[in-house]
């Protein structure tokens, strides 16, 4: 994982699969019991917005549980 990594304000951004990797390194490097995924899409008319979250809510989300139950943790 890059150092900025953990920079205030960063946003993982590119393929599902990328993300989900990112969010569940940062998850299991800091130790933590649980994730959340929170997106800020202002200023989009109600479609859009649902288009934009649509894959971090059903597809994101489902596959960093997966990581994080599939691999142990560094504890």
């Amino acid at each position: 994982m890059k150092d900025t990594a953990l920079e205030p304000g960063l946003t993982p951004f590119g393929k599902v699969a990328a993300v989900a990797r990112e969010i569940a390194t940062v998850n299991q490097e800091l130790r933590l019991s649980r994730f959340g995924v929170k997106y800020d899409v202002l200023n989009l008319p109600r479609g859009a917005r649902a288009h934009t979250t649509e894959p971090a809510v059903h597809e994101v989300a489902p596959r960093v549980q997966h990581l994080l139950t599939k691999e142990p943790r560094n504890v």
